[in-house]
Formats: structure tokens, C-alpha cells, sequence
């Protein structure tokens, strides 16, 4: 019963952070986010692009290597160019 009130609260507010988040980003902004290599101790990079498509809960980024990528929103960060 409590867990359950928890895990509930936990998702509204990570929902609400998401929808804030999304409000500000557009097709085509520059944004950043941590990428990673496949792996159990993969290394971690900063990764650079721009937006092609907003979903519901991710974003489509082309990454400047050509690269695209399927992030969670609350991962972008969104550069000031």
C-alpha cells in the first residue's frame, strides 16, 4: 500500500519534470546528453546534435558524427548556440 503511494509520486513528478522540460524544446535546438558505449562498465561521452523529432517521452537526436539517437527528454540538455 505505501510503495505503491510512493512509486505513484515518484512517476507523476517525473512526469511533470518531463512535460516542463518538453515545453521548452523544439525541432531543430542544439542539445547535449550523456551517451554511452553497449556494455556493463561502458565509458560514458558527451554527445552533441540536434533534435528531429519530439515524442512523447523521447526526442530523435542527430548527433554530430551523423549518429541518431532515441533520448529521454529529462537527459537533454539544451545548448545555448
Amino acid at each position: 500500500m505505501l510503495n505503491s503511494c510512493v512509486v505513484t509520486e515518484i512517476k507523476s513528478a517525473r512526469t511533470k519534470r518531463a512535460a516542463s522540460i518538453k515545453g521548452t524544446l523544439t525541432v531543430g535546438d542544439r542539445v547535449s546528453f550523456t551517451g554511452r558505449n553497449r556494455g556493463r562498465n561502458a565509458r560514458r561521452f558527451t554527445v552533441e546534435g540536434v533534435i528531429t523529432k519530439i515524442k512523447r517521452k523521447n526526442a530523435e537526436v542527430r548527433a554530430d558524427n551523423g549518429m541518431n539517437w532515441n533520448v529521454g527528454i529529462t537527459q537533454l540538455t539544451q545548448l545555448n548556440d
